[in-house]
C-alpha cells in the first residue's frame, strides 16, 4: 500500500488490506493491478461508493490497467474503458486469483454503439433521436 507515508481512509481499501496479510510471503509483480472493494465479516466482497471515481480518476492518469473489484460493482465499472476488471464475491475468490496469478479478466467489457466524432484523439458520443422534442426550451 504504497506509498505508506500517505493516509490512507475508507472501506474500499478493506480487500487490499486484507489480501496483503493474507499473502504477506508471496510476491505479486504485476504492473498496473489494483484491488478494491470492502470487506464484510463473513469474507464477502462489497462495493463501495468511492469505486467508481477512484477507478476513473486513476485510469484517466494511465495508472490503472487492471482491477480486482466487488462482483456487484461490475454494472457500472465496466463503464469505465481501458481497464480490465476482473470480479470477485468473496476474500477467499481473491486469494486464489493471486496464488494462481491468473490476472485475465472475467467481466465483458462494456460496449456503447451511438453516432461519434473524434476531437484530439478522443471519441465524444451523442444521440439524435430524443423522447422530448425540446420545442419549448
Amino acid at each position: 500500500m504504497s506509498p505508506s507515508d500517505l493516509k490512507k481512509s475508507g472501506t474500499h481499501l478493506d480487500l487490499a488490506m486484507a489480501l496483503l496479510i493474507a499473502m504477506h510471503k508471496s510476491a505479486v509483480e504485476e504492473e498496473g493491478l489494483f484491488v478494491f472493494g470492502e470487506l464484510g465479516l463473513d469474507g464477502k466482497v462489497k462495493t463501495s461508493s468511492m469505486l467508481f471515481p477512484l477507478v476513473l480518476s486513476l485510469k484517466e492518469q494511465g495508472l490503472i490497467k487492471q482491477a480486482i473489484v466487488p462482483k456487484e460493482s461490475i454494472p457500472y465499472l465496466s463503464h469505465i474503458s481501458g481497464v480490465d476488471f476482473i470480479a470477485v464475491d468473496s476474500l477467499n475468490e481473491a486469494i486464489e486469483i493471486l496464488k494462481s496469478k491468473n490476472f485475465k479478466a472475467n467481466v465483458q467489457a462494456f460496449s456503447y454503439k451511438s453516432e461519434s466524432f473524434r476531437v484530439k484523439e478522443r471519441s465524444y458520443y451523442y444521440e439524435q433521436n430524443y423522447e422530448s422534442d425540446f420545442r419549448d426550451v
